[in-house]
């Protein structure tokens, strides 16, 4: 009985020491990230006033664009309306670091950009870091230059649109699948039904609308500069700088810091909540749940993306 007792206790020892364990752990995880967060922010150049000196306005897209992340049309389009209206930024800089996204969220942006140039007489800029492609590149396409670093991928003038077929899946797992609809086509691709040529006809369909609207915004805004007798150029392929200069779909090759030249650059941005700027910056994430709802997302809906 005594041994019980003792190996009892052991047992109690080792929980209540590995559960303090974990919890520092976790207090020390939060303090090097709050104090990353704020190591970071003193080293950047961030405005939330028009009453700056003279400067560029820099205006990250980094990331996916769509209406749920970071880079999103109705966020873009507040920081254009502050840039714009400063009479200190003589220039915008649209720096865009991003694989792609949704055509609508890159159309809207696009479509603010050519609203708010032709409101004020000011510069556009726009500089392709790592990758400006798809959306990200729809979104340059609306500045008056386009620069990129010679290593940088850009183009991917295309659309794409995936779903899964998992009908062979439940029939092993011996799972029935019951759809009750009022309308022929309301379980539209649906990834448990066996697909259908009409509706598989019909959606790609769709995609080839959208694509000839991201090819036109494109061969409007760069006109003669765009060397449209390149094999592939509206396929979906990508070039690294010296080539996107080539065939036209950057102006040249820079760097923000070149293109400023003397003049401060000053991030336009929004302001977060502190949680969200500890999410970004901490290994872990504070919303587990946003993966499995991706997941799910991604089984079920036919999202259009540009990339």
């Amino acid at each position: 009985m005594h041994e019980i007792v003792v190996q009892v206790m052991k047992e109690r020892k080792w929980r209540s020491l590995n559960s303090i364990f974990r919890t520092l752990i976790l207090f020390l995880m939060v303090i090097v990230g709050t104090y990353a967060i704020f190591q970071n922010s003193s080293n950047k150049k961030i405005t939330d006033t028009v009453s700056s000196p003279s400067h560029m306005a820099l205006i990250k897209i980094n990331g996916a664009i769509s209406s749920d992340k970071t880079v999103n049309a109705d966020d873009i389009y507040e920081l254009l309306e502050k840039a714009f209206k400063s009479d200190s930024a003589k220039a915008v800089l649209l720096s865009i670091n991003s694989p792609g996204g949704s055509p609508v969220q890159a159309g809207r942006i696009y479509d603010d950009i050519l609203h708010f140039k032709a409101r004020y007489d000011k510069p556009v800029y726009a500089y392709i870091d790592d990758i400006g492609a798809s959306a990200g590149y729809y979104i340059a396409a609306a500045a008056d230059e386009i620069y990129a670093n010679r290593a940088s991928i850009v183009g991917s003038i295309g659309v794409i649109s995936s779903s899964f077929g998992l009908v062979d899946t439940i029939d092993k797992l011996g799972i029935e699948r019951r759809v009750f609809k009022s309308g022929e086509n309301k379980n539209f691709l649906d990834p448990f039904s066996p697909l259908q040529e009409e509706q598989a006809a019909f959606w790609q369909a769709q995609l080839e609308i959208t694509h000839q609207q991201f090819i036109d915004r494109v061969t409007e805004s760069r006109g003669k500069r765009l060397n449209t007798e390149v094999e592939g150029l509206f396929s979906g392929l990508l070039w690294n700088g010296e080539e996107a200069k080539r065939i036209g779909l950057i102006d040249d090759l820079s760097s923000p810091q070149q293109l400023a030249g003397d003049i401060k650059i000053i991030e336009y941005r929004k302001r977060g909540s502190f949680l969200d700027s500890l999410d970004k910056k901490l290994p872990f994430s504070f919303s587990s749940s946003e993966i499995v709802r991706e997941v799910i997302t991604e089984l079920n809906s036919q999202q259009v993306e540009l990339r």
